[in-house]
């Protein structure tokens, strides 16, 4: 089983921007200016428990579609 911090890396290597996320149930990142590329060098600075990925430029164009469907009629 990979940590979170190889699994950082392997997205950084496909040309995705990853964030490491606060751990618990809030979605706080733990790094300032997360939609500016992440260096492989800081992935040992966090311990990436939980990640989150930038969207746009910065992961080559990455888009996300998001749906909440709890208040839906």
């Amino acid at each position: 089983m990979k940590n979170g911090k190889q699994v950082a890396q392997q997205y950084l290597n496909a040309g995705l921007n990853v964030v490491p996320i606060e751990s618990g149930t809030s979605k706080v990142p733990l790094r300032k200016g997360h939609n500016t590329p992440f260096d492989s060098n800081e992935v040992t600075n966090f311990s990436f428990d939980n990640i989150g990925i930038s969207t746009g430029y910065v992961s080559g164009g990455l888009e996300a579609i998001d749906f909440d469907l709890k208040n839906s009629a």
